[in-house]
């Protein structure tokens, strides 16, 4: 597992001094291979660093001095790593572009002002602050979605970050200045204003912003010959969804969303790691179906589709970084959508489905009250970004409407079934009631729809078990839906069938298979 992993883990000092709290971290790091310059003309790999060791490091005045180190953290071996920056700069007097590759996060000193500027905002053009005190000039950043064999280290400093006094905190990485962990820790828990970065963040490396602004022809002349082939070039969209797959929000709710939310930075690597531990367990109900994490779609939802016999399920990386959306909400959905390509085609009948019985396969008993309450929690802040939703627009299959879906889910977790706003009315013809008269020779018929009339009116169309003998049948001029029909035989006490066939509404529909009959009671 990457080292940049969110990790649970319990800090002894995290809710005070001597006060342990739990807490999630990560860090903003270099990656294995960077050169650090541990004395005047002497460098060394970050991953061969140890604690105890000192290396050069400075303060925004780049009075560089040896300084011990504090830790250095990182595993020996490689793994797959998602999402990192490879930023290409222009040192002073060099002729070929450096590249330096970090994690998203990873702290710059700009020469032009004296402030920090994470990795994932550099844009061409930014002048880094080097480390003999010239600038080098940013060309371009990259962020690959494709997994790159290495291993993240993070590299702190003796002497604790006081939010101000950068002295002691700033290295040397393969010519230019950045900052160590102590300093990233800061900048992670108090934000950006803390160390005096911009207010208005230019866009971020991979947005398409980004592309439009700097993706030129020099640019992607410079990804075509410089670019490592781990990177295997400049990411786009990994699936083309069609416009007829089965969506989880519908297409305005999306759109709406798409422009009006902050989205998580593309370059957080937490959302894409719990898309994985979901499809890890959504492959054990559906080994069948091909689940998708699409990074780069900027349309926020969930997908399924088939396509040339294959089931797919993809979950876009916009969904995945909607603020408030964690692995609880993104199970629901997935599994939700697998149940709309098994057949459940009302959107209800599928989060139901997905939430009172997948969902308890999926999970220990333990544990499943939890992952629904959180889904149904994240789903709850979601919904409250949509606004007030027109009653026009639902309708109980296709859009049964948020205050509906969230109703559903709720219920699914004490079985207390679908409610009635997410539940269609029958389709199709049906018969719904048939009363027979006193003297017994007139069957009131009454069908779910006005009857058309040749077909309504053909006795042909109806029998009756045990027989008895229809002499006509007649639609009543002031409703259609009721049919009379003459009849005789009628013997005895108990019930009869009634079964109709062939006969059409006046808007064409046929009876439904299962509203083609009814049991009429005998007096």
């Amino acid at each position: 597992m990457p080292v940049d992993t969110p990790f649970l883990t319990l800090d002894p000092n995290g809710g005070g001094q001597g006060v342990p709290a739990y807490c999630y971290c990560c860090c903003s790091c270099f990656t294995a291979g960077t050169p650090i310059e541990k004395d005047h003309g002497t460098w060394a790999m970050v991953q061969d660093l140890e604690a105890g060791q000192t290396i050069l490091a400075a303060g925004a005045d780049l009075k560089w001095q040896a300084t011990e180190i504090k830790f250095r953290s990182g595993p020996t071996s490689s793994a797959d790593i998602h999402g990192l920056i490879l930023i290409f700069y222009q040192m002073q007097g060099e002729a070929a572009p450096r590249q330096i590759l970090v994690t998203p996060g990873h702290l710059f000193l700009l020469a032009s002002n004296g402030r920090l500027k994470a990795s994932q905002y550099l844009a061409p053009g930014d002048l880094l602050a080097q480390a003999d005190g010239g600038s080098a000039k940013v060309i371009l950043g990259i962020l690959n979605d494709q997994p790159v064999p290495t291993s993240i280290h993070s590299l702190a400093l003796v002497g604790d970050y006081d939010g101000s006094n950068l002295a002691g905190h700033l290295v040397n990485s393969n010519g230019i200045v950045t900052a160590d962990y102590e300093v990233q820790v800061h900048f992670e828990a108090d934000g950006a204003t803390a160390l005096g970065a911009e207010q208005e963040l230019p866009p971020e490396i991979g947005t398409p912003e980004y592309a439009a602004l700097h993706h030129g022809p020099a640019a992607m002349a410079l990804v075509t010959t410089a670019l490592p082939s781990v990177f295997g070039g400049v990411n786009h969209n990994l699936v083309t969804v069609p416009q007829s797959a089965k969506r989880w929000l519908t297409a305005d709710q999306a759109q709406y969303l798409a422009s009006t939310v902050k989205f998580r930075s593309l370059g957080d690597p937490s959302p894409r790691i719990a898309a994985q531990r979901v499809i890890g367990w959504a492959r054990t109900v559906y080994p069948n179906l091909v689940f998708l994490v699409d990074w780069r779609s900027t349309e926020p939802n969930v997908s399924a589709f088939v396509s040339d016999g294959q089931s797919f399920v993809v979950i876009s990386g916009a969904f995945l970084r909607l603020p408030g959306v964690f692995s609880e909400l993104a199970l629901i959905a997935l599994t939700s959508m697998a149940e709309r390509l098994g057949g459940r085609n009302c959107v209800c009948d599928a989060d139901y489905q997905a939430v009172a019985y997948v969902l308890r396969r999926m999970v220990t008993d333990t544990v499943y009250v939890g992952v629904v309450s959180r889904g149904l929690e994240q789903f709850g802040a979601l919904c409250k970004l949509f606004g007030v939703e027109s009653a026009a627009d639902l309708d109980p299959c296709a859009n049964p409407g948020i205050a509906c879906r969230q109703q559903t889910m709720t219920n699914a977790l004490s079985f207390f079934g679908v409610p009635a706003c997410g539940v269609p009315p029958p389709t199709g013809l049906r018969l719904e009631k048939a009363v027979l008269s006193a003297a017994r020779d007139v069957l009131s018929v009454t069908f779910s729809l006005p009857v058309e009339k040749t077909s309504g009116q053909n006795v042909a169309n109806y029998s009756l078990l045990p027989a008895m003998a229809i002499a006509s049948a007649t639609i009543d001029p002031a409703n259609a839906a009721l049919v009379r029909l003459s009849v005789s035989g009628a013997v005895g006490s108990g019930s009869m069938v009634l079964l109709a066939e062939r006969v059409v509404s006046q808007d064409n529909q046929p009876l439904a298979a299962d509203g083609n009959h009814l049991l009429v009671q005998l007096a």
